[in-house]
Parts: structure tokens; sequence; C-alpha cells
């Protein structure tokens, strides 16, 4: 029997790590195809320094369709209407990053948001409206209500209103359900974990109460294609998104989210997300990578 060398393997555009037993090698051509593809579903950007992360992040995809390359890969999704897989392939070249009152400071910018629209009646439909733009597996989005939900007892109760929504429908299964390892439960201020939160500790679990996820609507959207959104917001969760997108890409996204945010309204952005000359898009700023709207 000849055992095949790593050299043998590599002239079959195959190559080995640690692992697993087959993770395929790609050329710059076909770099720049799966760029060019992913980029047109998701509005994800990719370039040649990322070939490591095609390679580690596809390479369950291949085994997975039986692919013997990326050539047979890139035939395959270039199929007519292959949308699933395009979906597939920008699920796995995204990362999903969160965890419960993750950068605090926009939760209590969020807070103070949340009194002045609710005790001046400012809503115009009388909701409190938030989006969650990539909500991943839901830590932002509660975080977010339970930062808030204490306004809305009684009468407003029924008013507080949030949108989670991300690319990603396995991650959004996860935020449905609302139950987290207990190690995670040290990220929410001990008060709300006692009075929101329900823990099974044979099982090293939580699960957030139904009075908290009855607030929230998890919706999967892609942000480059149709939005699922009919109501102004006051408050949008817009973290993490941009380091992804090119600048074209950002600046189109960007004054969309912004047309559908209130006058007086805020949006939030990761801690490396800044936005150059607020004043062009009517924000200013109003907080760390916070900014609010005053004209349209």
């Amino acid at each position: 029997m000849n055992i095949p060398t790593v050299g043998d393997l590599k002239e079959k555009n195959i190559i080995i790590n640690d692992l697993f037993c087959s993770v395929y090698d790609i050329s710059n051509e076909n770099t720049l195809i799966i760029a060019g593809i992913v980029k047109k579903y998701s509005g994800l950007n990719i370039d040649l320094t990322k070939k490591p992360l095609i390679i580690s992040r596809l390479s369950r995809r291949l085994r997975l369709l039986k692919c013997n390359n990326f050539d047979d890969y890139i035939k395959y999704i270039s199929m007519v209407d292959n949308t699933h897989e395009k979906e597939q392939m920008a699920i796995a070249l995204t990362t999903n990053t969160t965890a419960f009152f993750r950068e605090a400071h926009h939760f209590d910018a969020l807070r103070s948001l949340c009194k002045r629209r609710v005790s001046h009646d400012v809503a115009t439909d009388g909701a409190f409206r938030i989006w969650c733009a990539a909500a991943s597996s839901g830590e932002e989005a509660y975080s977010a209500v339970f930062s808030v939900v204490d306004l809305f007892k009684n009468k407003h109760q029924k008013n507080l209103r949030v949108l989670a929504t991300d690319i990603n429908p396995y991650v959004l299964e996860k935020a449905r359900n609302g139950t987290y390892l207990s190690e995670y439960k040290y990220n929410i201020p001990k008060n709300l974990f006692n009075e929101f939160c329900v823990e099974n500790k044979y099982i090293n679990q939580f699960s957030i109460d139904e009075k908290i996820r009855s607030k929230i609507f998890f919706e999967k959207m892609n942000l480059i294609q149709k939005w699922p959104i009919e109501k102004k917001m006051d408050a949008i969760f817009c973290r993490n998104i941009f380091i992804y997108f090119d600048k074209e890409t950002k600046e189109n996204v960007l004054r969309r989210m912004l047309s559908h945010l209130h006058i007086g309204g805020e949006i939030y952005f990761g801690h490396s997300e800044h936005i150059r000359s607020p004043e062009r898009y009517g924000l200013e700023a109003c907080g760390v990578t916070a900014y609010r709207k005053v004209a349209n």
C-alpha cells in the first residue's frame, strides 16, 4: 500500500493540518472569486490577506459537499439560485462574538434615552423601539431589555419592542431559546439576574424569563437586501458590523439605518467604529461611539 506524502497531497490541492484530516488550499484567483460572491450576497469585504480565514472556515463546507477542491466548490456555489450555499458561506466567514452588557456604557445611554422619550411620550406610535442589527445569539438584545424594562411597568409595559436581526439563522434560534451557560451570568447585574433569570445548576445553564423574551422579535436579515422594518426606531445597536464592510457598503447601510431612526433617537457602534464628520449624516456625538440623530 502506497501512503501519499504531504507533497503528493499538495499537488492535489489538499493540505494537512493538526486538527482535521483534510483542509483545502486555495489560489489567489479563487480567493478573489469567493470574495466577489460573498460581497455581492452579504456585503462582506474580503481580500487576499484573508486566505487562511477562507480555508479554515470553508473547509468544512467542502467536506460536507464532497468537493475535491475550491474549483469544485466555486462551480457548485455559482449554480443558478444557489442562495442557500451563499448564505452558508457568509455565515461561515463571519464571527459571532458577543456578551451580556458588552460595552456597558451603551446600555447606560439607552436607559437615559428611554427615560427621556418615555417620560415625554415622544415615540409617535406610543412604543419605544430598539433594533439590534447584528443580534448574534441574543445577549445584546436581552441586555437592552434588561436595561429599560422597569421603565415600562403598568400601562407602558406592553410598549417596549425590540427587533433583533442577524444573517445567521442558527445563532438566532439559540437567541430565541434564551438559554445560556451559567458562566455567562456574571456579566449580568445580580439584581437583574435574580429577577429575570432561572438557573439550573445541575446542567450548568440559566434561562431568561418569558416576560423578557416576549419583548424581542428575532428575525433573519441580510443588511444589503430587503429589510423587514416598517416602524422607525428610537435606538439602533449597530455594533461590530461595519468592520466587515468596505467604505461604499458602510455608507449605504448607515444611511438606510438612519432613515429608520427617529429624530432624537440614538445609534451605537462598536468600540473601533467611529463616524467621521457625523454632521454629514444628521448626527451628533452623544457618548463613546454613540450618536444622536438631530436632522434628516
